[in-house]
């Protein structure tokens, strides 16, 4: 099986990382929560625009498998884990850990002591089992 690998954002990536929060978030996340949580989350699939004005202020990364786009997530300066979300069709393949082991290294060259972040009830038990410890619900 081949590894994730983790890169930083690309303008032909927009599309794709647009589509990825809008399904993950409505397959995915809809386990834990209920669908007007779920429709003001992810109300539409947001123009690339949306996209291009965050990653300005962050550090985003997208992740691929076979060629294919299967995560992202940003990184507020100096240490903030922001968006996190792995393809639905790629969960529990490495992305993930993939993507938080790139996250750190950018984290601890901006000089961060650690990571830090607010994660949704779906992703607790994965942010959990990279280290993270909660401080508070």
């Amino acid at each position: 099986m081949s590894q994730p690998t983790v890169r930083g954002w690309r303008e032909d990536d927009l599309g794709g990382i647009a589509r990825l929060y809008y399904e993950t978030v409505r397959t995915v996340n809809a386990r834990d929560y209920t669908p007007e949580q779920i429709a003001a989350w992810a109300p539409q699939i947001e123009a690339d625009v949306y996209w291009r004005r965050r990653f300005a202020t962050r550090r985003a990364f997208v992740a691929e498998l076979g060629g294919a786009l299967a995560g992202f997530c940003e990184l507020e300066p100096p240490g903030h884990v922001d968006c996190f979300y792995a393809h639905h069709a790629f969960q529990g393949r490495g992305v993930g850990t993939a993507m938080m082991r790139s996250l750190a290294e950018a984290a601890a060259a901006l000089g961060a002591a650690r990571l830090d972040a607010d994660v949704s009830v779906t992703a607790r038990a994965f942010f959990e089992r990279q280290g993270f410890v909660i401080v508070r619900e």
